[in-house]
């Protein structure tokens, strides 16, 4: 499928990045860690098909729950947030079907949900699923950020600026804790 290597070790910053990116392709790369890569590099309607390919060939359940989760986050970034709300909410189904409802990868659908919620400007209900997700996730974990973040926004955009701003610091502390420093999202 893919394989990442580094051509010099000297780049100290690069290697950081290169091990944190390798982490998340696993062990064994397959069609859903492909089109989750094609999806970073922009390639939409390329991680579209792979994805969409990947859940007919699904085995299991947790393999269909990531082809949801990727497939929403992939309609999202195209701006697609109907197709997007139906592929994170049978995300959500499969990962209370399979997982502990108080999983951090069930805090992680909420997540996903009130980020989307926030950007059709429905902030009762991002904030709704934004606190089932704080309900579950330990503190300063790291998909805390991403729920700090969308609570700052909805805020923002209410004009509650000061609440805004508590929210958006408390994201950047779990990010500057939990991702490489040279990361693009500190």
């Amino acid at each position: 499928m893919a394989k990442l290597v580094l051509c010099s070790d000297d780049d100290y910053a690069l290697n950081d990045i290169f091990a944190y990116e390798k982490s998340l392709l696993g062990s064994r790369p397959s069609l859903i860690s492909l089109g989750r890569m094609l999806g970073d590099m922009g390639e939409y309607e390329k991680a579209r098909s792979v994805l969409n390919q990947a859940l007919i060939e699904s085995f299991s359940d947790d393999e269909a729950n990531s082809c949801y989760l990727m497939l929403g986050a992939v309609a999202r970034l195209q701006g697609d947030y109907e197709t997007s709300l139906s592929d994170y909410l049978k995300h959500l189904e499969l990962q209370l079907k399979i997982g502990s409802p108080y999983d951090p990868h069930t805090a992680q659908a909420y997540s996903e949900i009130a980020d989307l919620y926030w950007r059709r400007k429905e902030f009762d209900l991002s904030l709704e699923y934004a606190q089932k997700a704080l309900d579950i996730l330990p503190v300063h974990h790291k998909h805390g950020a991403n729920v700090y973040r969308t609570m700052g926004n909805v805020h923002r955009d209410i004009n509650a600026l000061d609440e805004a701003l508590s929210y958006y610091k408390k994201a950047l502390t779990i990010q500057k804790r939990t991702l490489p420093k040279d990361h693009n999202h500190i």
